[in-house]
């Protein structure tokens, strides 16, 4: 989400003057948004390489879009600008859109009417589970990811000190809390690697740790361009991290845990920050700097927040009509495409919830980065020029 609008960072917005935006981050946001769609669309296959191959590429979405966030957080000049911005563009759209989901889902479950949801509409419970981050209820489940964004906000003023270029003093201690969060993630992923439990980290934490990551990319992104052998080093890189997690997700199987929920999988595991850092470096680093915006790509940049708020119920209203059950049979029951039939039903399910997820995402992206915002500016009085 971005720019002009903070959706675009997944979050982030930008002040000062306006540049040619950056295709490269554009296309990173377009390819973390489908990863969490394809994290949420959780199609497992069959047999073990397809059943770990897709979740130990998909699950490092979330790990893009929060270091796609400290490419552009920083540059924020005030805590109230960033306040301002975030509640039209972010917040406002994210508690409407889990009212709109917990006053639907009666009606889309047990077949209530509109009016009954309504009147029926569980105001206490909702307010209690808004505490919780789950008043969206199934619909609002990947929400958790909204929530940990606004403990970024309220932590903003702390964490721009620890973005100064003014002081290297502090730029000593930002690298040092990188590679002491780094250090504490590895043993996290020890431990589950030796027990198969998973992490207990607040989420705030490494989602800090990620957007100060994101920060020293943005402030070395030219001289990555600059050097030939960065993308194929961050290539090489992102292939080794993934067999490792693959490797990794393997042994933790044989204690039983959850394929998906398992700690190679999670976000915030030390090898998925790994594997997300050298996927980031390897597509920043292929575009070379003056090259004109790509309008497509920036147009996706711009929706790809309200993309990923619309993307859940798209989904479940697809499975409830039997997309997948019709998908399943066709490239994996029935067909003889093997692992390539797998790639089609996986890819197909993706890019069906993408498409349909813009349908309202789009009208959306321009109702809280355009009208509402524009509604609510104060015009500037004009000076009495009489004398």
């Amino acid at each position: 989400m971005n720019a002009e609008n903070a959706g675009n960072v997944p979050f982030k917005a930008e002040e000062g003057p306006k540049n040619v935006r950056d295709s490269s981050i554009d296309l990173l946001r377009l390819l973390a948004c489908l990863m969490v769609i394809g994290g949420h669309v959780n199609a497992l296959g069959a047999d073990m390489f397809p059943k770990l191959f897709w979740p130990t590429l998909m699950m490092i979405g979330v790990t893009v879009f929060f270091l796609l966030t400290g490419m552009t957080f920083y540059r924020n000049a005030s805590f109230a600008g960033l306040l301002k911005k975030s509640f039209f563009r972010l917040f406002l759209p994210t508690v409407l859109y889990m009212i709109g989901m917990r006053l639907l889902t009666p009606m889309l479950e047990e077949n209530k009417t509109f009016w009954q949801c309504i009147t029926e509409f569980p105001l206490k419970e909702f307010a209690l589970r808004f505490l919780t981050f789950s008043a969206g209820g199934y619909y609002g489940q990947h929400l958790w990811y909204m929530f940990t964004y606004f403990g970024l906000i309220l932590l903003f003023p702390l964490l721009k000190l620890l973005a100064s270029e003014e002081s290297p003093a502090l730029q000593k201690s930002r690298r040092y809390l990188i590679l002491l969060a780094l250090a504490a993630l590895l043993v996290e992923d020890g431990f589950a690697f030796f027990t198969g439990r998973g992490t207990v980290l607040p989420a705030v934490v490494p989602a800090a740790l990620l957007t100060l990551i994101g920060y020293e990319i943005e402030r070395n992104k030219e001289g990555l361009r600059t050097k030939k052998a960065v993308p194929v080093i961050a290539g090489a890189a992102f292939l080794i991290l993934f067999a490792i997690r693959w490797l990794f997700a393997y042994r933790i199987l044989h204690f039983g845990a959850d394929t998906m929920e398992n700690q190679v999988f999670v976000w915030q595991s030390f090898t998925s920050v790994l594997s997300a850092v050298s996927l980031v470096v390897f597509v920043i680093s292929l575009r070379k700097t003056g090259r004109k915006e790509n309008r497509l790509l920036s147009a996706f940049g711009k929706v790809s927040f309200y993309v990923y708020l619309f993307h859940l119920p798209i989904y479940v209203f697809l499975d409830n009509r039997g997309f997948e059950k019709f998908l399943h049979q066709t490239f994996i029951t029935s067909g003889n495409l093997g692992f390539f039939g797998e790639i089609l039903y996986f890819l197909i399910r993706i890019g069906a919830v993408f498409a349909l997820s813009l349908i309202p995402a789009v009208p959306a992206y321009f109702l809280f980065t355009r009208a509402i915002p524009a509604c609510g500016a104060i015009p500037k009085r004009r000076r009495n020029r009489s004398s």
